[in-house]
């Protein structure tokens, strides 16, 4: 039964990130070449939203990696590993 809640509580976790990180995705890829030269501020610093994606993408990674390890020491086998 345990087993079952934990399998549970990922998929509902799963399926709860994977409207923004479509959203995030349409936004991205929907900028052009010059849209990606446009000037912005993030973190008070001035940069173009080019180099404003690099932190994001980079966080994501790390979230990404803990996600998996958390849920592999909870028994849960990620897809790509099956």
């Amino acid at each position: 039964m345990k087993k079952i809640l934990i399998q549970y509580g990922v998929f509902a976790l799963a399926i709860a990130l994977m409207v923004p990180l479509a959203q995030a995705q349409k936004a991205v890829t929907g900028l052009s070449d010059n849209d990606l030269q446009a000037p912005v501020k993030l973190f008070g610093e001035d940069m173009t939203k080019q180099g404003a994606l690099m932190p994001i993408l980079e966080d994501q990674h790390e979230h990404l990696g803990q996600s998996i390890a958390y849920a592999r020491s909870n028994g849960v086998v990620p897809p790509w590993s099956k």
